[in-house]
């Protein structure tokens, strides 16, 4: 799916360039829409992003006021992206896709007394702060090795933990938890027995669960709320990632239930907008979360160095990039809020002569403010012009509708504002173009607040002695990216500050084992000197060059 969707931003890309000529010339598709505000649909729970794997680390390193401007695009609402939804790593210190990121509870005693380790909760903070609305929720992708087992009454205890952790540091209340572990799936009996009650006792009754976040097995959960209701009473929330995701069951549909899709796997391109079109389309999902919003960790040498709609890797020099997919995003998320209502009769695909649901490249949606009779249409073309005509009914406003578009060269665009006559309007729409169109005010392509830094390499010589860090405080040093294990500023046995790793057992692992490490420098690196001073864990101190 990654290499489809990636395909797709660039088909897009050259296909709005072509368009302009390859296409000028053929007859516009027909696309006719009747809304009403009293047309049915289901709510819209957001566009969302996905940290993990300490993808986001070098964002809380960045210098000001360019972390701040990157957060912004992120998260401010009619700026940038604006993602609505936020789901980060509950970490556990085992190596997940990039990187590991540490837990708040490395071992059983620490469980009482969490630590803000990483990045995950200043990044909920961050976000919270310039979108009081956004969605936040949490998964994990491995389990500390103090604990029992993934489903155990252990986990339920760190789950606790977790939430206690971001309530005491940052007085952040969760929306959501994941009931499950990473595409892995979960077990009924704890999530009745173990997990919802122990939430629940600890105050945290208002904290949803969604189940079983997998990528396969995909919507038997349905058959099992059938005959238990203690189960579906439990969940309020089903979650998928899309890998070879079937249509969803009628049951799935009927239940009434938030229908999420938990991981996509746009990366910030036009991947996970496409993907909540055609999925709300299809099976009634509600809700995309796509991985990974932002590139800050990869040092630029891995196979994930430029997923994200945004790119972050050189805290050093304060230098960022934007990529286009960022404004792809915001041609829903800068029109239609999470709570908004989709209106179905306005929900349909372009593409009807394409029968797999992974070839579909066009789509169009209709969401309405169900406080308001503000509504907002959202349109991927297909690879020949549309000439859309809408009918609005009782309940839409008819004022006056403006028109923004990306494609042929244009990257989120305001175009000239159109009228409708009669409650009937009709737009010319360019092929392989998204366009937003909506009586709501506000939306903007936001600019640098300050000039981006020019991109600068590693800096050296380079030296680190962690003595402007506070040791014992689960402080991880600037530039440094673990792989597995947690390496955290301590005091050292002769009074100085060191870098030690401070996970004691191997935890339970979302893949294969690794030995703990972590990285540092530049991989362009090719002749250079190297001292270190190292002490192994029950010997003498040695140094090494």
């Amino acid at each position: 799916m990654m290499n489809q969707f990636g395909l797709l931003l660039c088909g897009f890309s050259l296909a709005c360039v072509c368009g302009q000529s390859v296409y000028a010339a053929a007859e516009p598709q027909k696309v006719e829409l009747s809304i009403s505000g009293s047309d049915k649909g289901r709510i819209f729970g957001g566009l969302g992003a996905n940290t993990s794997g300490g993808d986001g680390k070098f964002l809380k390193e960045y210098p000001e006021p360019y972390r701040s401007d990157i957060l912004d695009y992120l998260f401010k609402p009619k700026f940038g992206a604006g993602f609505q939804y936020l789901k980060v790593e509950m970490g556990g210190g085992e190596f997940v896709a990039v990187g590991a990121e540490p837990s708040h509870a490395v071992t059983r005693e620490e469980n009482a007394s969490p630590v803000p380790r990483g990045y995950e909760f200043w990044i909920m903070n961050e976000a919270r702060k310039r979108n009081p609305r956004i969605a936040l929720d949490a998964l994990p992708w491995s389990f500390p090795g103090w604990c029992k087992s993934p489903f155990s009454q252990d986990s339920a205890d760190w789950f606790v933990s977790f939430l206690n952790c971001a309530k005491k540091t940052y007085d952040i209340d969760m929306d959501y938890l994941a009931a499950a572990w990473n595409e892995k799936g979960t077990k009924r009996d704890w999530i009745v027995n173990m997990l919802r009650p122990t939430l629940d006792q600890a105050g945290y009754k208002g904290v949803k669960l969604h189940a079983p976040d997998h990528n396969a097995e995909h919507w038997k959960i349905f058959e099992e709320f059938e005959t238990d209701p203690k189960y579906r009473a439990a969940i309020d929330g089903v979650s998928y990632h899309i890998y070879g995701l079937p249509p969803s069951t009628q049951k799935a549909k009927d239940s009434g239930m938030p229908l999420m899709m938990s991981e996509s796997t746009g990366g910030g391109s036009s991947g996970e907008m496409l993907a909540l079109m055609k999925f709300y389309i299809r099976d009634k999902i509600t809700t995309c979360v796509t991985w990974s919003p932002i590139a800050a960790c990869y040092y630029g040498h891995t196979c994930w160095h430029e997923v994200g709609c945004l790119l972050a890797q050189e805290p050093w020099s304060g230098h960022y990039e934007l990529k286009d997919g960022l404004w792809i995003n915001a041609h829903l998320s800068q029109f239609a809020q999470r709570g908004w209502q989709f209106l179905d009769p306005g929900c349909k695909r372009l593409d009807l002569n394409q029968s797999n649901i992974d070839d579909w490249q066009s789509a169009i949606l209709t969401l309405k403010d169900p406080k308001t009779d503000d509504w907002s249409i959202v349109a991927a073309t297909t690879g020949i012009p549309a000439e859309l005509t809408v009918h609005l009914g009782d309940g839409l406003s008819t004022d006056t509708i403006h028109v923004w578009k990306t494609g042929g060269g244009e990257v989120f665009q305001r175009k000239a504002d159109i009228e409708a006559k009669d409650g009937k309007f009709t737009l010319l729409m360019d092929a392989r173009c998204f366009y937003s169109l909506t009586t709501t005010r506000g939306q903007q392509k936001g600019s640098p607040p300050h000039p981006i830094p020019a991109k600068q390499r590693f800096p050296s010589p380079y030296s680190e002695d962690f003595e402007s860090y506070k040791a014992g405080a689960g402080e991880s040093p600037n530039y440094f990216l673990d792989q597995t294990g947690a390496f955290e500023v301590v005091k050292s046995d002769r009074g100085d500050k060191c870098l030690q790793q401070v996970v004691p057992v191997e935890g339970h692992k979302w893949t294969g084992s690794r030995k703990p490490h972590t990285i540092f420098g530049d991989y362009l690196w090719s002749s250079y000197e190297f001292s270190v001073d190292v002490k192994i864990a029950g010997s003498e101190r040695a140094h090494d060059n």
